[in-house]
């Protein structure tokens, strides 16, 4: 919304209003949560989309140009999450936070590269020829870099 408010909806049941968080930026209760806050009529939730977009990146000129993060705020916030690990046939990697126009590498321990491929949202990569050993995640953006590592077993 423009004033910053996040609006929410119930699938199809209950009332045809929407949920209102009224300060998202505060924690805990004073976010002003409200149950059926914003009076919607006869719009159902089949209208809205039933997931937030929150790797939308930067809108240059606005107050949500801060959904991007700086070089150096990057290495320092975020976390590459890989699931399983150890794992033996595939791994799926992602990113908590929107960074600009990852790539995604993974190197053996040799320091050989081993993937490439351009990451959009989450990334699940099939290992199962991979030799075990340890290998290292590396993402590359105009954002920053971030590097984590996996056991292939």
């Amino acid at each position: 919304m423009p004033n910053a408010q996040i609006v929410m909806c119930s699938w199809e049941f209950g009332p045809p209003d929407f949920h209102l968080i009224q300060y998202p930026d505060s924690v805990g209760h004073s976010c002003g949560f409200q149950y059926y806050g914003l009076k919607a009529g006869a719009i159902t939730a089949a209208a809205l989309p039933n997931m937030v977009n929150y790797r939308m990146g930067a809108l240059l000129g606005s107050s949500c140009d801060t959904l991007r993060l700086g070089n150096s705020e990057l290495t320092a916030s975020i976390g590459i999450h890989v699931f399983p690990n150890p794992a033996t046939d595939r791994i799926l990697i992602g990113l908590p936070v929107y960074i600009h126009s990852p790539v995604l590498f993974i190197y053996n321990a040799l320091g050989k590269e081993v993937y490439r491929s351009p990451m959009y949202l989450d990334k699940e990569v099939d290992v199962s020829q991979y030799p075990q050993g340890v290998y290292y995640i590396r993402i590359a953006s105009p954002d920053g870099d971030a590097a984590t590592k996996f056991v292939k077993e």
